[in-house]
């Protein structure tokens, strides 16, 4: 059976009593919820594991682009229904996170375990609510997220486990949602990813190729080195979309867009990109291929200031002959 887990980080608006972030994560283990999982987790499982078998008896079906993530924060600048306290009591009774006729006394606690977004998720101007919340006070804080639209009534959209949910860009209608699946392993855990779009009337399975993070980033090496970029980049750009163990492999994920990026003359999107990643965390050698290739991305551009700049970060963290001589090579130009 697979776990599906996910997370997300959201800023309720006109609230500033909850305008405080789940801290994202990039696919460290968690504890396993304490609330029993819900109808839709029982559903993606046995849908996974339906493609995975159709996948494999009849062939793997052309892969497809993972829809980019966005900041659900950047949604919230919408109109808020009048009664923001009121709804918020509504949602916590129907998520069983407290009984009808509470009068919420252990605010620090319930602070800390129940968390409101308000953000428009179809772009219509009126906000939908996300409520992050934990399945128990001794369970990991906001370990599930429901979603609600208002329409005549208060109507729940989707009800899942929080870690490894990012909202993704829209498919025209709606955000998308990119779902990290684990599969527990004796000694590392498997990682998939499923995208979700909202049906009319609840968020369900779109896209669930049935390639783990490794054979994704396989794919995608064959394909560069035949020198078929496009798709390479498709398979690098999926498996960086896809849990990942520690930071430094997700910046080594989005190392290999990178370079991808730079094969395809699309220069101006590495820095972006690999910014995101670089962070305290990750070990010197990723670090340092990220700053080299910003700095390869930079000396495409023309920008020779910014190129040095980078090349010497990389060098800094790790000398390697080749930054050295992409230096000597950069002020050797600049002094003609």
């Amino acid at each position: 059976m697979k776990d599906i887990l996910m997370a997300n980080a959201g800023r309720a608006c006109m609230d500033s009593a909850d305008a405080v972030s789940p801290h994202p994560s990039i696919g460290m283990p968690q504890p396993a919820a304490n609330r029993d999982i819900v109808k839709n987790t029982a559903t993606i499982c046995a849908f996974f594991g339906l493609l995975a078998f159709v996948n494999n008896a009849f062939g793997q079906e052309e892969i497809k682009l993972f829809p980019q993530n966005v900041d659900i924060r950047e949604f919230t600048g919408c109109r808020c229904h009048d009664d923001t306290l009121k709804i918020k009591q509504i949602v916590r009774v129907k998520d069983g996170f407290m009984e009808e006729g509470d009068e919420y006394r252990n605010m620090d606690i319930n602070k800390e375990y129940s968390l409101f977004t308000f953000a428009d998720l179809n772009g219509d101007g009126v906000c939908e609510i996300l409520h992050y919340f934990s399945s128990s006070i001794r369970g990991w804080p906001y370990d599930y997220v429901t979603i609600y639209m208002i329409k005549d009534t208060l109507t729940k959209i989707e009800d899942v486990p929080s870690l490894h949910l990012n909202f993704a860009e829209s498919d025209g209608q709606f955000l998308q949602i990119n779902l990290g699946i684990i599969e527990r392993h004796k000694t590392n855990p498997i990682y998939y990813n499923l995208v979700l779009r909202f049906d009319g009337k609840e968020y369900s399975s779109f896209y669930a190729p049935a390639m783990t993070k490794g054979e994704l980033k396989a794919k995608g090496l064959a394909a560069y080195k035949s020198k078929k970029y496009e798709k390479a980049y498709i398979y690098f750009n999926n498996a960086l979309l896809t849990p990942h163990h520690s930071y430094s492999d997700c910046l080594q994920s989005a190392n290999d867009v990178a370079i991808t990026l730079i094969k395809l003359n699309r220069f101006d999107e590495v820095q972006p990109l690999l910014l995101k990643y670089i962070v305290e965390q990750s070990d010197d050698s990723a670090k340092a291929a990220a700053y080299y290739n910003i700095g390869l991305a930079m000396e495409k551009l023309n920008n020779d200031k910014e190129a040095i700049v980078n090349f010497e970060k990389s060098c800094k963290l790790k000398e390697t002959s080749a930054c050295k001589e992409k230096i000597v090579e950069i002020v050797s130009r600049m002094k003609k």
